[in-house]
């Protein structure tokens, strides 16, 4: 298996396309170990780093979703075992994640927030009273379908401990948590996301948050403790330490402890926006990311972030990504997933049709590039050649037409297509869950207009939400927040309606981006049963961008080409 696994490592070619963009390549990749990535501390590129440059607006500073101050992302990744699937047992690849919106008590401290099902075969939970009250009151958090209830639990022990008066003299907690269906390659039915990983996952992200403000590292003790330490260990950390210490007390114990008196007093105040600094968020093949598969190579998370200009208010649009979704790749419009030969429904076609049969009335038209064999056309294809299945060669390898496809509209590489009249079951699969955060003063009905836009840059993406797809868009704004205890009356400025457009575009361009990230970033897992998500190929990749002429567009178009001013 190691064999196998190294010969699907991303060759050196890459790094030669590289030296051309004078942006240097960050790798995040997560420290994991085992079987799942053993190519993990292989440098991975970003959509940009390679030449990918999606979208107008300008992204922020680490171009993720903590760009947008005071929201922080944590992870807790699962990976053990090998080799035949024994429920219950293993293999594990599975995970959690968690986005926090800021680090002080968010039972207390409201965010306003909606949601949105464009295709609603899934298993969120919280989302009905999310858009009913438009209200987020926990962290958002991110697992595998058959984890979703253990998740919740762990949320609402995490949000008692930190109010005691939860169901007692006041309300119940609603938990927001999103799936998707890892079970390819992960022992789904065992479950293995337990407490004690959701606690940490939250106290990772609660210490990214307090970085993101300024406010310092929440942990002190607990699962979080080393995520805290290495966040202190940044410049500009121990900004406002007191504070931060205060404010995450009781989240950094995790959810044993009932909050202290820090803790009370450092929900007095979420802190101040843009202060602090952006804190990278690890993509690709980590938390509930770690069994994922996107359009047949392997997913995960992704982020990307966009800036509006001044006279747009300048607000900050972030996005969070969970790709686990079936498609045909589009990448800046040209078609990677038909080039390198994984596509939804591929096993449906064919590829040998007679050529001297005519198409309706109109007889097959010679190809007018002269670069079909004689008496087929690209227009209708034929038996294809080496590496391609339409008759124009091309790229081979991993990605060739002979390598595995996506069968319907599941992200899962490979699986027969089903003959007539029977379907196979993964036709019915794929999932995605996106997660927008923003600074801009937003309203719940306006979130859930945001919210929508996030259907839009998934379409770029080659994505078109199948039949059993759970697509589900969460969306909250870190303007202002909404008392537990609210007055008779709340009054909040909101930007208008006229304004909402250039919010919308940064939405569409941050996911499409956030999308591309999560397969970039993601590391080849081998599952249960041996079965492979492969990381897409870089070099491939890039020949089939360079073919279609789709890199390094802000060197070369308006509005950032500096050769045309």
């Amino acid at each position: 298996m190691q064999d196998a696994q190294k010969a699907r490592r991303p060759r050196g070619g890459m790094l030669k396309e590289m030296q051309g963009d004078a942006r240097p390549i960050k790798d995040y990749a997560p420290d994991t170990a085992g079987p799942a990535a053993p190519e993990a501390r292989d440098i991975r590129p970003r959509a940009r780093d390679i030449g990918i440059d999606i979208g107008i607006l300008r992204p922020g500073r680490l171009n993720a979703i903590t760009d947008v101050a005071g929201v922080g992302v944590g992870h807790c990744t699962l990976v053990s075992g090998e080799g035949k699937l024994v429920p219950g047992i293993g293999p594990v690849r599975t995970g959690v994640t968690v986005v926090v919106p800021h680090a002080a008590n968010l039972f207390e401290m409201k965010m306003p927030a909606a949601a949105f099902a464009l295709n609603a075969f899934g298993k969120a939970i919280g989302l009905a009273q999310l858009n009913e009250l438009g209200n987020l009151e926990t962290p958002i958090a991110l697992t595998n379908t058959l984890n979703t209830p253990v998740v919740a639990d762990a949320l609402i022990e995490w949000s008692i401990s930190r109010n005691p008066a939860v169901g007692i003299t006041t309300s119940t907690v609603n938990p927001v948590v999103g799936e998707v269906n890892d079970g390819f390659l992960n022992d789904i039915q065992g479950r293995h996301v337990r407490k004690e990983h959701v606690l940490e996952a939250i106290a990772r992200a609660l210490d990214a948050s307090c970085a993101s403000a300024g406010t310092g590292s929440t942990t002190s003790v607990g699962a979080g403790a080393g995520a805290g330490a290495e966040a202190a260990a940044e410049p500009g950390a121990e900004a406002g330490a007191e504070a931060g210490a205060g404010a995450g007390a009781g989240a950094g114990a995790g959810g044993g402890a009932r909050p202290g008196a820090g803790a009370v007093a450092g929900a007095a105040a979420i802190p101040p926006a843009r202060f602090g600094r952006a804190v990278p968020v690890e993509e690709g093949s980590i938390g509930a990311g770690t069994g994922a598969c996107c359009m047949g190579w392997k997913g995960g998370i992704g982020t990307a972030s966009r800036v509006l200009p001044e006279r747009r208010g300048g607000y900050t649009v972030g996005a969070l990504v969970l790709t686990n979704f079936g498609g045909i790749l589009t990448v800046n419009g040209a078609p990677v997933g038909r080039e390198l030969g994984r596509y939804a429904f591929k096993d449906d076609f064919s590829y040998e049709p007679n050529p001297s049969v005519a198409v309706g009335s109109r007889p097959r038209p010679a190809c007018p590039h002269e670069v079909c064999p004689p008496g087929e056309s690209h227009l209708f294809p034929g038996s294809g050649g080496p590496g391609r299945p339409d008759g124009h060669g091309g790229l081979s390898g991993p990605g060739g037409s002979d390598g595995p496809g996506v069968s319907g509209g599941t992200g899962v590489p490979g699986g027969p297509g089903g003959t007539a009249g029977e379907l196979d079951e993964r036709d019915q699969g794929g999932s995605v869950i996106v997660v927008l955060a923003t600074d801009a003063p937003l309203d719940h009905r306006q979130l859930e207009r945001l919210a929508r836009r996030a259907g839009l840059g998934l379409s770029r993406t080659g994505f078109f939400s199948s039949n059993g797809s759970g697509d589900f868009f969460i969306a909250f704004s870190t303007a202002w927040h909404v008392p537990h205890r609210p007055p008779l009356t709340l009054n909040h400025e909101v930007v208008s309606n006229d304004a909402m457009s250039a919010l919308f575009l940064a939405a569409v361009e941050a996911t499409e981006e956030a999308v591309i990230n999560s397969i970039l970033r993601a590391t080849t897992v081998v599952g249960r049963d041996g079965n492979v998500a492969d990381a897409i190929d870089i070099d491939d990749l890039l020949g089939v961008l360079r073919k279609y002429n789709a890199l390094h567009w802000q060197c070369r178009l308006p509005p950032w080409d500096v050769t045309r001013r």
